[in-house]
This record gives structure tokens, C-alpha cells and sequence, in this order.
């Protein structure tokens, strides 16, 4: 079992696979705490100035059932540390699922942060 040593928090708005009557898909807010790990991307690729400040880069490692759901960028996540502060950051692109031995074991996804 992977051992996570951070709190993540996520929000993020999720298609169903129910439809409503007029054969629209459903789609329901999640708003989500799990456990995983969070790393910083150590390159100087990864620090770009931005008119809006310094554009850090982080891994994180989170549950292979984490949902972002079909629009990444615009969910929300927090990474919240020991003493339940909390830093709001952007995902960057996709979630990529990992598997173990064909089942899935864990997801990652690049996100960053604006200071």
C-alpha cells in the first residue's frame, strides 16, 4: 500500500453517466479530501516569469480513484499542509492513471501555482 504524507483537496465538476430527459448527461460538483503526495518539479524549464507573477510546477500523486473530471484546468485543488492552511493551485493538462500488476494503482497530475 502507498504510504501518502500530504492532504489534497479537489473540486471539480464531474459528467455522470445518468441523462436527464432530454438525453443530456448529468453532471454533479465534487468537492473531495484524500490523501497523496506532492512534489515540486525541480528545472529551470519549470519557473517561468508570468505578467501575473512566478508559475511553479508540482506532481501530485493522489488515489487512482481522483476524478478531475473532463476539464482539468478548471478544477480546483489545495494542497493543505500540517496546520490545515491551505494553497490553492491549477492542474496542467491531463490525469494519468498508473497501474500495478493491470489494476490501477495510483493517478498523477502536473498543477501549477501562482505567487
Amino acid at each position: 500500500m502507498t504510504h501518502w504524507r500530504d492532504t489534497i483537496q479537489y473540486i471539480a465538476t464531474i459528467r455522470t453517466d445518468e441523462r436527464d430527459g432530454d438525453g443530456n448527461y448529468i453532471y454533479e460538483d465534487v468537492d473531495r479530501t484524500v490523501k497523496g503526495d506532492v512534489s515540486p518539479i525541480n528545472s529551470d524549464d519549470n519557473i517561468v516569469g508570468t505578467p501575473t507573477g512566478i508559475v511553479t510546477r508540482f506532481r501530485f500523486v493522489v488515489p487512482a480513484d481522483v476524478d478531475l473530471g473532463s476539464s482539468p484546468a478548471e478544477a480546483k485543488v489545495y494542497w493543505i499542509n500540517g496546520t490545515g492552511a491551505s494553497v490553492r493551485y491549477q492542474p496542467d493538462g491531463g490525469l494519468e492513471l498508473n497501474t500495478l500488476n493491470g489494476r490501477p494503482h495510483h493517478a498523477e497530475f502536473i498543477a501549477k501555482r501562482y505567487s
